[in-house]
């Protein structure tokens, strides 16, 4: 978990790469007087730790409430949410691997199972003329 003490105090710009502030910019200028906006970025802690955060925007009015004067910025680290749901996409994936492997192994035992039934019909057959056979035959 990201210490509070890492960010607090920061320059927004000082841990955001320069595509991440870009966009925020970019972004924070396209707000509307009654809009907020969630979106993800990566950082680099000054500890130089990777972390995933949701950044909820929302505008700062001004007191008739009418033009954006800035904006609040309110982070959520979910670099741990991340890391289990790549681990839960896996898991699914090897899941349905699996899944797929096993239908497969059970449409060849369906098959095998087909062709010793009919063996069985065949062998029981023979088993009838053969024991006709032997009747007519007395021996």
């Amino acid at each position: 978990m990201m210490e509070v003490e890492e960010l607090v105090g920061s320059k927004f710009d000082s841990f955001v790469d320069r595509d991440n502030f870009d966009e925020f910019k970019e972004l924070s200028q396209k707000l509307s007087v009654r809009e907020k906006r969630q979106v993800e970025l990566i950082i680099n802690t000054p500890k130089n730790n990777k972390k995933v955060l949701s950044m909820t925007i929302t505008p700062q009015l001004d007191e008739k409430r009418e033009k954006i004067i800035g904006s609040f910025i309110i982070f959520k680290d979910i670099t741990q949410i991340k890391h289990l749901i790549e681990e839960l996409k896996s898991a699914r994936e090897a899941a349905e691997e699996a899944y797929e492997i096993i239908e497969k192994r059970n449409q060849e035992l369906k098959e095998t199972n087909d062709k010793l039934k009919k063996s069985e019909v065949k062998l029981s057959e023979m088993n009838e003329i053969l024991m006709e056979y032997i009747k007519a035959t007395d021996k």
